[in-house]
């Protein structure tokens, strides 16, 4: 299994859609790695094309070597980029220009938030590289032998409408150079007939959404790639909201709302968890003020509250010498506990809902929807604080106390194993709620 994700252009920070990106990509693969698939993730860096020559030419702006043109990128990242590399920026050619500033971009940009982030890529596959191993001519050979191309107005376009779609593209622009969607098509056929992965998933924002159908029909009719062993996966945008009024987002114009902006404002577990939350086809309103109320009515604080409070019961029965190995001796003393506290009601409930876990998460592997488990999560965290309130842990008879300690141990190892698939840092300690 190959699961692509995030793959932002080269061309500047990351934004709070690569981010909804970034965390779907993320715990999709944590959830197949936990049902047993065998997972890879990659980024796929665009470094050829029209927005990278763009980029070439809004860096020579701030150069003085161009007149300013309005669709050049702007944003105070570009200008801290030239202002800190000029003397090294004036020196390369045009080439070099492009190698450096892609290196440059994905290095201390990108790769950095994403590292800061907890979003972490098993391989970078550069466009570039599908060309220099010639897969292009041997695409165009097959595609030639199936009579799908041809040419006109001096490009060569792929026959499409044979399939259904409404027109053709083109795979070759009149200029001689590759289209995004030959690329891509590149790409795909790397994964399969190359590297020889089973299955392919892909992560992209729903702005892609005809690019994508495309891409999809060509791999089913064209080289018989099996419908469920291409996985396309469309998120709609985030809505940031701040004291009420939402934040406009480019990479080009005025106020560009980075991933890393946002980090800064309200830590990474918020945006993690209601990135997380929702399926992927629907909209995010991503609301500043709620995430960062430390009460109820946030729920990544919630389920962060739920951990630290079957925590801090480990902690008082260490302080009380209450001892107990959790991995000495692990199935026989979990087992005798079980059999003795699952005849208790309230310990009774917490069992079934726990024994779930792997199959909520395998119906997440197979579903391919991370939100499965934030639903779970946040049951099981409103049955541990019910039960909370009600149980009494550190009393009665050694015997029974020693036994209450290895489930709280074995809750605290479950939320654990939930926090791992998120992603998310639990916390020792939290304040009690405030209004």
């Amino acid at each position: 299994m190959i699961i692509e994700y995030v793959s932002a252009n080269p061309t500047g920070p990351l934004h709070i859609g690569n981010g909804r990106g970034a965390v779907l990509g993320d715990i999709l693969a944590n959830i197949l790695k936990f049902s047993n698939y065998r997972t890879t993730k990659e980024y796929y860096v665009n470094n050829r094309g029209n927005q990278i020559d763009l980029l070439i030419r809004s860096v020579l702006y701030h150069l003085g070597k161009l007149t300013y043109e309005e669709n050049f990128y702007q944003g105070e990242y570009l200008s801290k980029l030239v202002q800190e590399n000029k003397n090294i920026l004036l020196k390369l050619t045009e080439d070099k220009l492009k190698d450096y500033l892609i290196r440059y971009i994905l290095d201390k940009l990108i790769k950095k938030t994403l590292k800061k982030f907890g979003t972490q890529f098993d391989n970078f596959y550069f466009e570039t590289d599908l060309y220099k191993k010639n897969l292009d001519k041997k695409v165009i050979q097959i595609l030639e032998k199936k009579k799908l191309i041809y040419e006109s107005e001096g490009a060569l376009w792929l026959n499409l409408k044979i399939f259904g779609e409404e027109k053709d593209e083109v795979l070759i622009k009149k200029n001689r150079e590759p289209t995004y969607f030959f690329s891509d098509i590149l790409y795909n056929y790397d994964k399969f007939f190359v590297r020889k992965f089973h299955y392919s998933i892909m992560i992209v924002g729903a702005d892609h959404h005809d690019h994508l159908r495309r891409l999809k029909k060509t791999f089913e009719h064209i080289f018989k790639i099996e419908p469920k062993r291409l996985k396309l996966i469309e998120y709609q945008i985030v809505h940031l909201l701040k004291d009420g009024q939402p934040f406009k987002m480019s990479k080009r114009k005025g106020k560009l709302v980075t991933l890393d902006d946002l980090i800064e404002e309200t830590g990474i577990e918020p945006i993690r968890f209601y990135f997380a939350k929702y399926s992927p086809e629907m909209t995010i309103n991503f609301d500043i003020d709620l995430v960062k109320k430390e009460n109820i009515n946030n729920q990544v604080w919630y389920l962060l509250y739920t951990y630290a409070r079957f925590n801090q019961i480990l902690k008082k029965a260490k302080e009380k010498n209450f001892k107990f190995d959790y991995k000495k001796n692990i199935k026989t003393n979990l087992g005798n506990s079980f059999i003795y506290l699952i005849q208790k009601d309230n310990f009774k409930k917490i069992f079934r809902r726990i024994n779930q876990f792997s199959a909520v998460v395998f119906d997440a592997a197979l579903s391919l929807k991370q939100n499965l488990v934030i639903s779970y999560l946040l049951k099981l965290s409103e049955e541990l604080n019910s039960f909370y309130e009600k149980e009494i842990i550190l009393t009665g008879e050694p015997k029974e106390i020693r036994f209450k300690i290895l489930f709280i141990n074995y809750i605290k190892k479950t939320l654990e194993l939930g926090f791992n698939l998120l992603n998310i840092k639990p916390k020792e300690k939290l304040d009690n709620p405030k209004s």
